[in-house]
């Protein structure tokens, strides 16, 4: 009897000593900015029917129960940033990609994601991928591959010509390759897009012939222009010249007809004049012509006159 006693007591103070230590592994914590799955090692069953969260429990504490908790089955509330760069801090090296025509590319990116805050999506990730931890290592792999296919499309000219096309074009593909690993991409950056330094050199000499070619392009096109604007100018200047040819030979030809009526009046005139003069002086023929022909001599501006044997022939009566 005495020995069922003692095992009482002692079991009753074992109990009491480890009391403590049992209840302090029924609770469990979730710290600030972080969610997680109730997961009971007691059954290996996950409880996919509720998120908890330090927000949903006066300082994240829970009495949870013993061998029940939320272990590694924990994810942060706030999005995650991803680096993918050549920088030491980064979380995965720089991606290695080629371009549409064989040209090697290395872009860096950087990226912003956040869990689905659903119990059926945890329950699909910690399904797929174990822990939010591999999560994010799966995520950052997909990312790498979906931005270098994407690079892909385009060629190494469109590098330069076309680097906001893609970058959305690398944002699409990563968002839409992470949407379907069950968690929400909140943007990504293009950080760097760089091709080895002698295929650069080759494709800005290329870049600077084909602008030189454009420009003696321009050039021709404007001598063309020129030599145009140049004929026009000249058939419109032949067409002035010719023009002016037909007034000034217009001019002159009214001039000529005009002296030669005034000469004609002159001469009708003096005709007149010297009839009028034979019939009051009664002269003749001869005596009128020798008349005409010394009144002729005087008007003469010479300095002086030699009268030969030769006379004027008889005029004709007037």
């Amino acid at each position: 009897m005495l020995s069922y006693t003692r095992m009482f007591y002692f079991l009753l103070g074992l109990t009491f000593f480890i009391a403590p230590f049992l209840l302090g592994y029924s609770f469990d914590i979730l710290t600030p900015r972080r969610m997680g799955l109730m997961y009971n090692q007691n059954i290996g069953k996950l409880d996919c029917n509720q998120i908890y969260s330090y927000e949903t429990q006066a300082k994240g504490r829970y009495y949870t129960g013993l061998g029940i908790g939320f272990y590694d089955y924990r994810f942060p509330i706030t999005a995650q940033h991803i680096v993918l760069h050549s920088v030491s801090n980064a979380d995965g090296p720089i991606i290695e990609s080629k371009t549409s025509d064989g040209v090697n590319v290395y872009a860096g990116i950087s990226f912003q994601y956040t869990f689905i805050r659903t119990p059926e999506n945890l329950c699909k990730v910690i399904q797929y991928y174990g822990t939010s931890d591999n999560a994010r290592n799966f995520i950052i792999n997909f990312a790498r591959s979906a931005a270098r296919d994407a690079i892909g499309e385009f060629r190494v000219s469109d590098l330069w010509q076309q680097r906001s096309t893609i970058a959305a074009r690398v944002k699409q593909a990563v968002g839409n390759v992470i949407q379907n690993h069950h968690v929400n991409m909140i943007n990504l950056q293009l950080l760097t897009l760089d091709i080895p330094d002698d295929i650069q050199r080759e494709v800005e000499n290329t870049m600077i012939q084909s602008q030189m070619v454009f420009q003696l392009q321009l050039q021709q096109q404007g001598l063309v222009v020129t030599s145009i604007t140049k004929q026009l100018q000249a058939q419109q200047s032949a067409e002035i010249s010719i023009i002016n040819a037909i007034a000034n030979s217009n001019s002159t030809l009214t001039r000529a007809n005009i002296e030669a009526v005034a000469l004609n009046t002159t001469i009708s005139a003096e005709a007149k004049g010297y009839a009028a003069i034979k019939n009051a002086l009664n002269l003749t023929n001869d005596q009128l012509l020798s008349l005409v022909y010394i009144d002729t001599l005087l008007k003469t501006p010479a300095g002086s006159v030699i009268v030969g044997e030769h006379v004027p022939q008889e005029i004709p009566q007037v």
